[in-house]
């Protein structure tokens, strides 16, 4: 399940984003912890 998560995450990131810039500091600190969250489970 290597590659499909990977796919996975960055999609999920693509989304977040967007999200985040628009919201200001407090989401992007939001954005990076889910970030990390994400890519440690995908990367497992």
């Amino acid at each position: 399940v290597d590659d499909v998560a990977v796919d996975d995450v960055e999609e999920d990131v693509n989304v977040v984003v967007p999200d985040a810039t628009v919201v200001d500091n407090v989401a992007v600190v939001d954005v990076d912890d889910a970030v990390d969250v994400v890519v440690s489970d995908a990367v497992v």
